[in-house]
């Protein structure tokens, strides 16, 4: 009976030992993968008309001058473009006044839920020449300072500020213009 049990054990594992090791081969599809395209010209934004009418008024045109009469005299300049530059800042001022905000960065020192603890770290960043702002969205307290429209502007504060206090990091942030 043992030696029935022995033999009937080894032929399984010599048995899952086939199986399990048969190489697998890689299955090959004949579709090309670079064969897809797909049309996303419908969620392209168009360029507005007036400013494209405005580009279009400032195509440059070579004119050539004939200088073997030099009297010293300035040369009439016969395609003046100064109003459609005029047209073209105009359109473009009218577009980023309507833009609320500015993508920037913002150091956040504190971030908990202490609020004794933000107060403490807020007054201590007021003692070092800088004006914090106190946020509170729940259930954090936050302690942000410097409002900063590039990153590299931020970095010179950032590592005054992180000599103080370890957690201070640069965040982006909305600055919202007035």
């Amino acid at each position: 009976m043992e030696l029935l049990k022995f033999i009937s054990m080894r032929w399984w594992l010599c048995l899952t030992l086939a199986t399990g090791c048969k190489t697998t081969t890689p299955s090959t599809t004949s579709q090309d993968i670079n064969a897809y395209q797909e049309d996303i010209t419908s969620y392209r934004t168009a360029l507005v008309d007036s400013l494209q009418v405005a580009l279009d008024s400032l195509r440059v045109q070579v004119v050539t001058v004939d200088n073997s009469d030099d009297l010293g005299e300035p040369i009439p300049v016969m395609d003046d473009n100064t109003a459609g530059v005029n047209a073209l800042l105009d359109s473009i001022s009218s577009f980023n006044a309507r833009i609320p905000y500015v993508e920037g960065f913002t150091i956040l020192v504190y971030s908990g839920t202490n609020r004794d603890r933000s107060a403490l770290v807020q007054r201590e960043v007021r003692d070092l020449g800088h004006s914090p702002r106190f946020e509170y969205s729940r259930p954090n307290f936050k302690v942000k300072v410097g409002r900063f429209t590039d990153q590299l502007e931020a970095r010179r504060t950032h590592l005054f500020l992180k000599q103080h206090f370890r957690s201070a990091i640069i965040v982006p942030e909305r600055i919202i213009l007035k």
